[in-house]
């Protein structure tokens, strides 16, 4: 099924909004739009937080504020860090009670680990070198605008794990645990001594399990890897278990993972591909599911084949292409009140560009699954086409693809949060707007699915052709809050909005 949002003269929809609460923050020396977000719990928004320069102490020291709001933007704390020019706030996360703050101080070559509860007090300080590898990660993160940190994880209710990069005599990772919970702090790394390379990716973690993806590479251009799943036992950074991945028939990648019950079981998704094939170079087949217990023993397999079971919705040729559109990368996966999947998607496709390619994203798509993974349907929502340029895109297979894009936020996507009770489920995009005879638009779009059923709206962000300083987040079911930089008057503000569904 296909959701068309358009505007023409004569028939234009844009959704009535209304400001339910405003915020403006005064004497705002400098400040990031990316260094604003929201505080989630269970894909439910409880707060957001700022962080922006403030003046200047002295010839070498700068005042910096973190600040916390509640949902309807009144302060609950804030936090103030003194240090250099040079301080970039390199990631945030929530895990439930606590804030983890991780900052980078270029000029004196150090990270700050600040950890804050829920009124910005400060629990916890660490303060470490930067090592070389970690230090070009974050310069190229600085130069590259939008790029997103991929460092700084948490674990649901009890701590924070910090992944780095090192350089033995191949490249390796370090990880730092740090509790919220008054507990010990621990480190583990991979073995200086190994002949391979190893990256890590953690998908999932709680106050039992560390579960984590790990790429092992016999050269740094290779692209023949294995990939094996970790799991380390959150308390005490020991290992639980470590296994290859692949079954009899296929290769797979997993993309996000989550726990099923209390039982102990998790659910773990990705792609999977033909034996043979080369992840990095080489279509996949669809998507999987795998049910495991807490020993790492599979409960139960799952396979959503593209030309198979998306073939019903949709025309895929054999080669596991979509036929209108070609591939689709899927940003998150969440569960409704009635116990049936979505996975949140959108589409890409390769275009030719003189000597090269550009990749063009396309429509939002959603995958609904049942409770026993079975794809019961797809939906499109239309909007404008985003081209970005990836060096080498014909080196790469269209999921490696994907996760480049990715990593240059070159998505249209948001965000996706649920209610309390997940019976409604919210899901944002920003769109570019041509209307004819009138000013092309930024909106931002919003897909909500209650009982099982979709319905979309949309609000005006501003004109094209203003230039402005604007970001998105996600606020209460049913809202959402712009945030609106004036450089001039060095003042932001905060907007909460209310969507109609």
């Amino acid at each position: 099924m296909k959701i068309r949002l358009y505007a023409t003269l004569c028939f234009f929809i844009i959704a009535i909004s209304a400001k339910a609460q405003e915020k403006k923050i005064q004497d705002i020396v400098e400040v990031q739009l990316r260094n604003a977000g929201s505080i989630i719990n269970n894909e439910i928004v409880v707060g957001h937080y700022l962080f922006y320069k403030t003046d200047r102490i002295n010839r070498k020291t700068y005042n910096y504020e973190l600040q916390i709001l509640d949902q309807n933007l009144n302060e609950v704390g804030k936090h103030t860090v003194e240090s250099s020019k040079h301080l970039f706030l390199m990631d945030a996360v929530y895990n439930g009670n606590s804030l983890m703050l991780k900052l980078y101080d270029y000029k004196n070559d150090k990270v700050m680990l600040q950890q804050l509860d829920n009124s910005a007090k400060l629990l916890s300080a660490e303060d470490r070198e930067v090592g070389k590898i970690e230090k070009a990660q974050f310069r190229q993160m600085q130069s590259s605008k939008g790029a997103q940190a991929i460092f700084l994880f948490p674990l649901k209710d009890f701590g924070f794990a910090d992944f780095r990069t090192v350089k033995n005599k191949n490249y390796g990772y370090s990880i730092d645990y740090y509790s919220s919970q008054g507990g010990k702090n621990w480190n583990y790394s991979s073995d200086p001594k190994l002949k391979t390379h190893l990256f890590p990716t953690m998908l999932y973690g709680d106050e039992d399990i560390m579960m984590n993806i790990i790429m092992e590479k016999d050269g740094l251009l290779s692209k023949d890897f294995n990939l094996n799943l970790m799991v380390l036992d959150s308390k005490t950074g020991k290992p639980l278990f470590r296994k290859s991945l692949d079954d009899s028939k296929y290769k797979l990648s997993p993309i996000n993972g989550f726990r099923v019950d209390e039982s102990g079981n998790f659910h773990l998704l990705g792609y999977y591909y033909n034996k043979e094939s080369n992840i990095i170079s080489s279509k996949s087949l669809g998507l999987f599911q795998y049910t495991l217990n807490n020993s790492g023993e599979i409960v139960s397999k799952n396979y959503i084949s593209w030309t198979e079971d998306a073939g019903k919705f949709f025309k895929v040729d054999e080669k596991g292409e979509f036929e209108d559109f070609g591939y689709v990368f899927f940003h998150d996966f969440v569960e409704d009140n009635m116990g049936n999947f979505y996975a949140i998607g959108e589409q890409y496709d390769k275009e030719f560009k003189g000597l090269g390619f550009d990749i063009v994203v396309k429509d939002m798509m959603i995958f609904k699954f049942d409770k026993d993974f079975n794809l019961t349907n797809i939906e499109t929502i239309e909007k404008a086409e985003n081209n970005i340029s990836v060096p080498n895109a014909a080196l790469f297979s269209p999921q490696m693809l994907a996760m480049i894009v990715k990593a240059l936020n070159g998505y249209d996507y948001e965000f996706t949060t649920s209610s309390t009770d997940k019976d409604v489920i919210s899901i944002g995009y920003q769109d570019y707007l041509e209307i004819k005879k009138e000013s092309d638009k930024y909106v931002f779009g919003n897909v909500f699915i209650a009982d099982g059923k979709l319905s979309t709206d949309t609000i005006d962000l501003m004109e094209a052709e203003e230039e402005k300083r604007f970001k998105v987040l996600p606020s209460e079911a049913g809202y959402i809050v712009v945030l609106e930089y004036d450089e001039k008057e060095k003042e932001l503000s905060i907007d909460k909005v209310k969507l109609n569904y």
